[in-house]
């Protein structure tokens, strides 16, 4: 019984995350995690079939920033305890670690994603370029300047 009314029980200490990440790279990530607004299930579920489940570019850019590397990949791997323990960027890399070719197939998605908006960008620009080519071929103006130049040069 406590004997002050400002006293009470402490609580019960909530289960610790096992963190085997450095702490700068686990808060990089999850921030990064934070912005992607998926579950990690739901995240392996988008890499693995990208046509029925789609991430955009954004959030396919940001996850090229945080995938693990191998050395991380090894550490969580080797993890022998509780699983669930572990905290939600360990969790996330071991759902990573499942996905065959994880960087060339987040890489090929980024251009897949952006390949439709830079073609149209090149295909303005060529139609800008072609339309200039046209414009200087048929400038009856630039002909006649062209042609007092040349005249121009050959009195002198």
């Amino acid at each position: 019984m406590p004997t002050n009314l400002g006293e009470a029980k402490a609580p019960a200490a909530a289960p610790k995350n096992v963190q085997l990440i450095d702490v700068k790279r686990s808060n990089n990530v999850s921030i990064a995690l934070a912005r992607l607004r998926k579950s990690n299930d739901e995240l392996k579920a988008c890499l693995l079939d990208p046509d029925k489940h789609v991430l955009s570019a954004e959030q396919v850019s940001a996850m090229l920033n945080i995938i693990p590397t191998a050395d991380e990949i090894e550490t969580v791997r080797e993890y022998a305890g509780d699983r669930e323990a572990l905290g939600k960027v360990e969790q996330l890399f071991l759902v990573l670690a499942d996905v065959d070719a994880l960087e060339p197939r987040l890489k090929a998605l980024q251009t897949t994603l952006n390949y439709t908006p830079q073609a149209l960008a090149l295909s303005e620009e060529l139609t800008s370029l072609v339309d200039a080519c046209e414009q200087v071929r048929s400038s009856k103006a630039l002909l006649r300047l062209l042609e007092r130049v040349l005249a121009l040069g050959n009195h002198l």
